[in-house]
């Protein structure tokens, strides 16, 4: 009886040790906590209310575009769909064997569209009027449907070619169009290495702003701390267009300007003032 006795006093103090052990430890996690907690907001409020100073810097980067993407038309018409299709198809392969030996690869012709539908269905004719009756109202005779004679089928099949030699532009659209192509739908230009060039364009804004920085510390007569705060802003424009009609053709061929696209990265900084 001694001994069971003992051995439930002993586990009563273990007991007790356990539960003092884990206040103590739950004590010390939440003081963390309440101190990493007051740490963060006391530094906020510290960066907001020293003196700083907040500067803006741009960069541009304006560069020649050096891919160009065309829309490519071929359209047949024949009396059945499978003879419109097959028109189609011959010709299509001959444009992209033009365009292949301009220099363009097979991968970079793509079919964005293609469409078959009838022309010349029939259609209801506006029915003549009649005068009926004794006080002349005019009421109108039921509508007659009237067949074109020849119905034809359509088939548009437009192709999305990537040139990626800007300057071979205008002998493409002239290989496509010597191969039986229809139309050029439209024709745009762009730019592949677009982060690059947006990262050639945030250093010069960087720069823009540290250099703006100094100068107004300079002119305050006071010295810059650390960075505290900066924000980016930055604008790519899209494609330059041009609709088939801007391309200018004459016997020597077609000619093409494809302008510039201009990269600007904008960034606002805050600067810590002593």
């Amino acid at each position: 009886m001694v001994e069971i006795k003992e051995i439930v006093k002993q586990g009563s103090k273990n007991s007790i040790l356990f539960w003092v052990l884990v206040f103590l430890l739950v004590l010390i996690i939440g003081g963390g906590i309440w101190l990493a907690l007051g740490a963060f907001f006391n530094a906020g409020t510290s960066i907001s209310n020293q003196p700083a100073i907040t500067v803006s810097g741009e960069g541009i980067i304006r560069a020649k575009p050096d891919v160009a993407i065309l829309s490519v038309g071929i359209v047949t018409e024949a009396d059945t769909v499978g003879n419109a299709q097959t028109q189609n198809n011959t010709i299509a392969d001959k444009v992209k064997a033009a365009i292949i030996a301009q220099g363009v690869v097979e991968a970079d012709i793509s079919t964005s569209r293609y469409n078959i539908y009838p022309v010349g269905t029939p259609y209801p004719v506006p029915a003549p009027l009649s005068v009926t009756g004794s006080e002349g109202s005019v009421a109108p005779v039921a509508p007659e449907i009237t067949a074109i004679a020849g119905q034809i089928n359509r088939v548009e099949n437009y192709l999305e070619i990537k040139v990626r030699k800007v300057d071979t532009v205008g002998k493409v659209i002239d290989a496509a169009t010597g191969a039986g192509a229809t139309n050029i739908e439209s024709i745009y230009f762009s730019v592949e290495n677009k982060d690059t060039l947006l990262a050639q364009a945030r250093n010069l804004a960087g720069t823009a702003a540290k250099t703006k920085a100094d100068q107004l510390a300079k002119s305050m007569n006071v010295s810059l701390g650390r960075l505290l705060s900066v924000d980016e802003s930055s604008y790519y424009p899209g494609p330059i267009m041009y609709a088939a009609e801007a391309v200018k053709t004459s016997g020597a061929g077609t000619t093409i300007s494809t302008g510039t696209l201009d990269i600007t990265v904008n960034i606002t900084a805050r600067y810590e003032i002593r």
